[in-house]
């Protein structure tokens, strides 16, 4: 008995000495399976959580509301949004898009376009990149209405509407409301168009159009325009399109929507008296919400289909103008004023530039502005008021548009002013066949008095933009 003892002993220790092996061995091997999924773990929360990281520096001035554009190397990423976050916590949204007018994305890279609330002067701001939500709040869209125009909407708010109805010859009427394309703007809230068609106002009493109806819109063209073909010097006015003129949409290339701007890419036809066409352009429109005011960005080509081609004008019949609606001619013109880079004027007040030998020296010297501002006010119907509008259901309300020109224009730009609140600038250029005329604009429309400064401000984020590195 006792030997049985103590050979159950020596069992069991040998039992226990072998499952303590088996148990060191286990462990270690869970730890390495730990360690390993911890591992994997680690790269793909890396992955998910940072896509990129960019620096943007404000450079030597105080930023606000400043669109920023980069192109980042980002693969097997299909969303359109990405959240951006700052060192401090704070959060983003940046919009991902495979083009734009000015640079191409390449297969492994995309155009990142977010906006900057605020930068102080000198200051950097570090941004890393990670996936956003599926749900990220209203977003920019595009209602296509064949073939009369397609509008731009954020939610349910319009913004901007194109107006690319076929040309209609079956009767001068017709020809006239067709002759040429354009952009509409809505007021920042979308309560109502503030430009000009070739139609009525609004609160309009006249039948015919109203003043000088082939201003329309925010609107681009020459009044004087030559070309040789076939030998013969060939004349050309798509400002007035009164001899056969025209420009006619010819398809849209490319349009890119998200949260953050909206946008469309357009080939549009220049054509001659013949009826044929001398020139091709392409139109890129951007709309971004900025804090409840409207910031439209235009940028074109245009390149000759007929060789070298001369544009000439003059400030009132040509280069790139906004045009506000006929109720401002009709109703409101009284009170139209400019915002200048050397302060404001006075309603009954404008310039514009002249090189006649008795002009003053103030409109000859109206070029080459960064930027002016318009300031009209514009009737609304009172949302208690009958069809019918009169005196007591109007209401007045103030806009600013300010025109800001890039110094990448062809210069000298030369500006133009009218109580009507149609203004903008034009300059001289000769196009050799193998070149092309690019321009960039941007317009900025807000509800209320603008105020230099901040005017400024945007004016500098578009002529002296961030600096901007990708990591």
């Amino acid at each position: 008995m006792p030997m049985l003892s103590r050979w159950s002993i020596c069992c069991f220790g040998l039992l226990l000495i072998l499952m303590a092996t088996d148990f060191s061995h286990a462990q270690n091997l869970s730890k390495t399976a730990v360690a390993k999924f911890q591992t994997r773990s680690t790269l793909t929360h890396f992955a998910a959580e940072s896509l990129f990281e960019i620096t943007v520096d404000a450079g030597k001035h105080d930023r606000e509301n400043c669109i920023v554009e980069a192109y980042i190397p980002v693969k097997n990423y299909n969303k359109k949004t990405v959240n951006l976050k700052t060192d401090q916590g704070q959060v983003l949204l940046g919009q991902l898009s495979d083009h734009g007018m000015m640079v191409k994305a390449t297969p492994d890279k995309k155009r990142l376009t977010f906006v900057i609330p605020s930068l102080s002067a000198g200051q950097t701001m570090k941004l890393t990149g990670v996936e956003s939500s599926a749900d990220v709040g209203p977003s920019y869209h595009w209602t296509d209405e064949q073939p009369k125009h397609s509008t731009l909407s954020k939610d349910e708010v319009p913004i901007l509407r194109y107006m690319k109805a076929p040309l209609d010859e079956s009767s001068p009427a017709a020809r006239y409301r067709t002759m040429k394309i354009f952009h509409h703007v809505y007021t920042p809230d979308g309560s109502r168009l503030m430009t000009k068609g070739p139609g009525d106002g609004i609160f309009s009493k006249r039948k015919d159009g109203g003043l000088f109806s082939h201003h329309r819109g925010l609107f681009y063209g020459f009044n004087r325009i030559s070309y040789e073909k076939d030998g013969k010097t060939m004349n050309a006015d798509v400002w007035h399109c009164r001899k056969g003129e025209s420009q006619s949409h010819d398809k849209t290339l490319q349009t890119a929507v998200g949260p953050v701007f909206g946008e469309h890419l357009n080939s549009i036809l220049w054509k001659g008296q013949d009826g044929e066409t001398f020139a091709t352009e392409l139109r890129q429109m951007t709309a971004f919400e900025l804090n409840g005011s409207t910031l439209i960005e235009f940028q074109s080509t245009l390149e000759s289909n007929v060789g070298p081609i001369k544009f000439r004008g003059d400030p009132q019949h040509a280069g790139f103008q906004f045009r506000a609606s006929q109720d401002v001619a009709e109703i409101t013109k009284k009170s139209t004023y400019y915002i200048r880079p050397d302060g404001a004027g006075k309603p009954g007040k404008f310039r514009n530039w002249s090189d006649k030998k008795d002009e003053s020296e103030i409109n000859r010297n109206h070029i080459n502005l960064p930027w002016n501002t318009v300031v009209i006010e514009l009737p609304v119907k009172d949302s208690d008021s009958t069809d019918q509008p009169s005196d007591s259901s109007e209401k007045l309300r103030k806009f600013s548009i300010t025109y800001l020109d890039s110094p990448m224009n062809p210069k000298p730009a030369r500006y133009s002013e009218r109580d009507y609140a149609r203004f903008g600038s034009y300059f001289e250029y000769d196009l050799k066949g193998e070149e092309t005329l690019d321009l960039n604009y941007r317009v900025w429309i807000q509800e209320g008095v603008a105020q230099p400064e901040t005017i400024e401000n945007q004016s500098k984020n578009f002529t002296e933009p961030v600096g901007v590195t990708v990591h």
